[in-house]
């Protein structure tokens, strides 16, 4: 399988240092992609779908202390792969196009402390119309940054994951997840002590999630469509230490 990929970049503008760290980039290629490999283990009839994609963005630095890149894409899949319940396992469910835009913000508010926030927003259909059920639509990551320099580290983020189509018709929707983490590490000399404060304000949240045909006691024996999901986890705290031998 011939997996060809292309990348271009360009500096067209020169006028001034903002327009010379301007540049464009246009990104193209092709491969694969499985959900699940067991789908062509078992059926051997069955291709590995091919993937093809690319991007067109353009990636500035100004003032010497933000940077920011931003991009639109599109993408086409000669075969989906979704979840089967029953089963447990995937199932080739036709091709798909998938088109969307990312931003990405970078900004050294000082020498010790910096902000980052990445943003995308993505539509994914089947070539008939249907939507790709639970694939990513507005996603949303940030955070703040705070270095000292004998070692000291700490990060405060957040993960935002917007509402997704559970099913092909977009008849059910999955709620939103708002999830804020705390990152603490210290490095001396060979050693990392670090300490991870996940899931501060304790929130519920769906770590996974599959929309499919299921019956419990009392329910009709046809079954009852309806949402299947894992929880996530609740507040945790870990901590640990990192020895490099070298």
């Amino acid at each position: 399988m011939v997996n060809p990929k292309l990348n271009f970049i360009f500096t067209p503008f020169n006028d001034n240092n903002i327009a010379k760290g301007t540049n464009l980039f246009l990104n193209l290629g092709g491969g694969y992609h499985s959900n699940d490999a067991r789908v062509f283990v078992q059926d051997p009839k069955e291709k590995i779908p091919r993937y093809w994609g690319g991007e067109l963005g353009a990636k500035s630095r100004f003032f010497d202390r933000v940077d920011t890149t931003l991009s639109y894409w599109q993408s086409y899949l000669t075969s989906e792969l979704v979840f089967v319940g029953d089963e447990g396992t995937f199932e080739p469910s036709g091709a798909s196009r998938r088109q969307g835009i990312e931003g990405e913000f970078r900004y050294d508010i000082l020498p010790w402390l910096s902000y980052d926030l990445d943003l995308s927003y993505t539509w994914a259909k089947f070539v008939n119309g249907d939507k790709v059920p639970l694939a990513p639509r507005f996603l949303a990551f940030t955070g703040l940054t705070a270095r000292h320099d004998p070692g000291l580290q700490a990060r405060l983020q957040m993960r935002h994951i917007g509402r997704r189509y559970g099913i092909e018709d977009g008849s059910i929707l999955t709620p939103t997840s708002t999830i804020f983490d705390l990152f603490v590490k210290y490095v001396w000399k060979r050693y990392e002590f670090f300490i991870q404060l996940q899931n501060l304000a304790n929130k519920k949240w769906r770590a996974a999630e599959h929309v499919f045909v299921s019956r419990l006691p009392g329910e009709p024996v046809a079954g009852v469509l309806d949402s299947h999901f894992t929880p996530g986890d609740p507040f945790t705290a870990k901590a640990g230490i990192t020895v490099h031998l070298w």
